[in-house]
């Protein structure tokens, strides 16, 4: 029998050898896949969710700015060809304290919020932490605005109203 076992060592392993481990050590792989699928399923049943809202919209870039004229001869498409305003001017701007006070305040006075029982400033103020400002991509003036956080009214409106800001400022 031992020549047998070396025989079996030294050879390739089949499917048959691998359902016959299996068959062999089936008590052991369901305890653990019970044990994963029960941990898993905890986890799901006691997390929170979390809601996300979020907004595309265009800037418009060919507006001119101070200091350049359109009929200007030297650089006649400048306007064309240059980038516009940075994204960090975006991210300075909904980061600033008079558009969040803008927001805040939009929200305490909203009708949809007063309904479901209304939002307090640091409920409003939670949600403001998450909002984030990105380009869709390099050579597109889409911009994506978004925010998250546990209850679907507050991100849906918060995220409403922090555009129409953002659109104001």
């Amino acid at each position: 029998m031992n020549s047998k076992m070396q025989a079996i060592e030294h050879r390739e392993w089949g499917f048959e050898d691998y359902l016959e481990l299996a068959l062999r050590k089936k008590w052991i792989i369901l305890a653990v896949f019970a044990a994963v699928f029960t941990v898993s399923l905890i986890y799901s049943l006691s997390r929170r969710d979390v809601y996300s809202a979020s907004t595309t919209f265009s800037i418009d870039e060919q507006t001119e700015f101070s200091g350049v004229n359109s009929n200007n001869r030297v650089m006649p498409y400048y306007w064309r060809m240059g980038p516009g305003k940075p994204l960090e001017y975006y991210n300075a701007l909904i980061y600033s304290q008079p558009f969040r006070d803008m927001v805040v305040k939009a929200a305490l006075a909203d009708s949809q919020l007063l309904r479901n029982g209304g939002v307090s400033t640091d409920q409003v103020l939670e949600v403001l932490a998450t909002l984030s400002i990105s380009k869709e991509d390099e050579m597109s003036s889409l911009m994506h605005m978004g925010v998250r956080a546990f209850d679907p009214m507050i991100v849906y409106r918060v995220a409403s109203l922090a555009a129409l800001s953002f659109k104001e400022r």
